[in-house]
């Protein structure tokens, strides 16, 4: 991918899109697949199913895109479709978070609750401080989440998306998202035991 490609501004994707519906298309795939696969398997937890609901939301969008609102950006409502059809994923397909914060996980020297490798204050630095296995604990944590807070800390916290574009995308208010983040921030910070 040529670096020009990954400057574009929205505005400017959707401008391509109109003058060369193909090509305009191939530019915003090829700048927001990547994002989009990720979101999309924060939420269902399977990557090949991220991948299908990704390509399904752009071919949605590419043969919607002239009911497209231009009030918005087109990477949100990217966001928005593939979050609705992995909602209605999670919906049919009876998902239950495979991931529990009773859940057994390896530490190396045996096993432990995943609520207790965290709260335990015996382990040893190299054990804990390991960015890899602390990264590994956040995701199970964040995937215990009911979905509402779930997104909210993947929008805002690591897809660093503002309170207003999360909430165009959560069709709710910033005011709605900054709430629900506070309550999931308070979540996590319980299973980690942070004051």
């Amino acid at each position: 991918m040529r670096k020009s490609q990954d400057h574009l501004s929205d505005g400017d994707i959707f401008k391509l899109i109109t003058d060369d519906k193909q090509k305009g298309f191939d530019r915003l795939y090829r700048k927001y697949v990547d994002r989009i696969i990720n979101y999309a398997f924060y939420l269902v937890k399977k990557r090949y199913i991220a991948e299908e609901l990704t390509q399904e939301a752009f071919l949605c969008a590419y043969r919607d895109i002239e009911n497209f609102r231009s009030d918005s950006k087109i990477s949100t409502w990217i966001y928005t479709i593939v979050r609705n059809l992995a909602y209605n994923w999670l919906k049919h397909s009876k998902y239950e978070p495979k991931i529990s914060v009773d859940q057994k996980i390896n530490l190396g020297d045996g096993e432990a609750a995943l609520i207790e490798a965290i709260a335990n204050n015996s382990l040893g630095p190299d054990e804990i401080t390991s960015k890899k296995e602390i990264d590994v604990l956040l995701k199970k944590a964040i995937s215990t989440l009911e979905v509402k807070y779930r997104d909210v800390i993947i929008l805002c916290d690591l897809h660093e998306f503002s309170y207003k574009k999360a909430g165009e995308i959560l069709s709710c208010n910033p005011e709605a998202v900054g709430m629900r983040l506070m309550r999931a921030r308070k979540m996590l910070a319980a299973v980690f035991k942070i004051d």
